[in-house]
């Protein structure tokens, strides 16, 4: 996961600096340069780096899908949760309402 975040990431960068050196060099202001080499980078990255996106994205599902089957298993393994022992008193104390006061047989 971490080397086609990497990838991914560094690629973002470069397509922006790549994009703002071109602008700046053509005269335009510093910062007109930088917002101009945001929106075109940003919308060049939606086409030439699908592939790599498609990848950290298949990464990230691969990780959590790991992660939730991982706490799956703990907690199958720690006994009974919270909800089983709620619907044990539940029942036990349905059965407890059918006498009245402290008395019980």
């Amino acid at each position: 996961m971490m080397r086609s975040s990497l990838s991914y990431t560094l690629a973002r960068i470069l397509m922006f600096v790549v994009c703002l050196l071109a602008f700046w060099a053509l005269g335009i202001d510093l910062l007109i340069s930088a917002f101009l080499a945001a929106t075109l980078s940003m919308v060049l990255s939606l086409f030439l780096l699908r592939r790599l996106r498609e990848r950290f994205s298949d990464d990230v599902a691969d990780a959590v899908s790991s992660r939730t089957q991982r706490k799956a298993a703990r907690r199958r393994g720690r006994g009974p949760g919270d909800e089983t022992i709620e619907d044990a008193e539940a029942a036990q104390g349905a059965d407890d309402q059918e006498f009245v006061g402290d008395e019980r047989p």
